[in-house]
């Protein structure tokens, strides 16, 4: 529960902590990119649904076919696939804009313990991208797993459906929040194996924090634009916290 509440707290800081190092500025260029994505995946995924649920329901054995059934396998379907877009959405932001979130990571860091950020190279530049990218990969296989899990819930009579959502908000917001905070790791001479062992150490921290996340994007235009931010300070604030 201590996890629980400091990764709620940690979020509840970031706003303050983007504007003490005065890197608001950094964070809104992947929030409009992340905005613009799930503007599309939306357009785009409701009109798929549509006409999968009318080819659905002409394409099932006479026996099952039902309108209801046929609706029910097009979410089970549509949820899942627009939850993989959005896994993979955020995770080519996490790649694409790594140097970006690491800079931002950086200077709430120093701003924490007292210190200077170190300047910006190419060289790190390439090493946040490589290292973004093996994070992404590994990170995949476990997704997919937790997600399959997530969509097994909705064969739960009337609470499934909650239950399902609810899981694949969590599932979505802890990978997040597992890319977002490798940065500050990194920084502390973190392999991607003891990445991984940190986040699970640290998981309720990391769902807390992914939860707060998720239910920021699901804020329109201005939850968009600003979460991807504010779980990159919230991450680093725990990092930190927990070092001390």
């Amino acid at each position: 529960m201590k996890q629980i509440g400091l990764g709620f707290r940690c979020f509840l800081s970031a706003p303050g902590l983007l504007s003490a190092t005065h890197t608001w500025r950094w964070v809104v260029a992947p929030g409009v990119l992340l905005m613009l994505g799930l503007i599309a995946m939306l357009l785009a995924s409701w009109v798929w649904y549509l006409d999968f649920a009318g080819w659905l329901g002409n394409t099932l054995p006479e026996w099952a076919q039902s309108p209801l059934l046929a609706a029910i396998l097009a979410a089970m379907l549509w949820i899942s696939g627009f939850f993989l877009l959005l896994f993979l959405l955020l995770q080519f932001l996490m790649i694409a804009w790594a140097p970006v979130f690491g800079f931002v990571s950086e200077k709430i860091d120093a701003h924490l313990q007292g210190a200077i950020a170190r300047t910006f190279s190419a060289k790190h530049l390439a090493q946040d991208l490589w290292r973004a990218l093996r994070i992404t990969v590994r990170s995949l296989f476990y997704w997919v797993l937790w997600v399959l899990i997530s969509l097994g819930l909705l064969l739960i009579p009337v609470i499934g459906g909650p239950l399902s959502f609810f899981a694949l908000l969590l599932t979505n917001g802890y990978f997040a929040t597992l890319g977002l905070i490798d940065s500050c790791l990194e920084r502390r001479q973190f392999s991607i194996d003891q990445t991984f062992d940190f986040a699970r150490q640290h998981r309720m921290a990391l769902l807390s924090i992914g939860l707060a996340f998720s239910l920021c994007l699901m804020i329109p235009i201005i939850g968009w634009i600003l979460a991807p931010g504010l779980a990159v300070a919230a991450g680093t604030a725990y990092c930190v916290k927990v070092e001390d």
